[in-house]
């Protein structure tokens, strides 16, 4: 009952975060770490899910690991944030309290993506920019390592 209970949260979570991918004042990281701390406590499936998921799970793992956010990211999402927070101030808000709020927002949120590591940009052996490195055991050692009580292992690549 309580790993349901657990599951229902992280679903909610998990779709707040896809929300906050799209809205600009919807945070997507705390809620994404917030869903796969109650998958990880709820369902190993669901958690080994989101931490192998090709659009949620590369953010997840480099903030349980330390990693930072490569330089670009933090470029395209500042320029982001301002441009979207701009265009609300001026087209969407009449109120200059509610102006100064959504400046106020913008300063705190850049002030956050800013005092966050920047991470390092390494080469493949091709030359080519591969972001991050990840870890050279693959998505496996995380399956792995991320059990949960009560549940039963299942092997790698066995339908998750």
């Amino acid at each position: 009952m309580v790993g349901r209970l657990y599951v229902a949260a992280g679903m909610v979570c998990l779709g707040l975060g896809v929300l906050g991918a799209f809205l600009p004042l919807l945070p997507t990281t705390p809620f994404l770490l917030l869903a796969a701390a109650c998958f990880a406590r709820g369902s190993t499936k669901f958690y080994n899910w989101l931490i192998n998921n090709r659009w949620f799970g590369r953010c997840i793992r480099d903030y349980r690991e330390g990693r930072g956010i490569p330089k670009r990211l933090k470029v395209f999402t500042l320029l982001l944030l301002w441009v979207t927070i701009g265009c609300s101030a001026a087209f969407a808000v009449d109120s200059l309290l509610i102006r100064i709020i959504l400046a106020l927002i913008a300063v705190g949120v850049t002030a956050h993506i800013l005092s966050i590591q920047t991470a390092k940009v390494e080469r493949n052996p091709s030359g080519s920019l591969s972001g991050f490195h990840i870890n050279s055991a693959g998505p496996d050692h995380l399956r792995q390592a991320s059990t949960v009580e009560g549940e039963n292992n299942r092997e790698p690549g066995r339908g998750y």
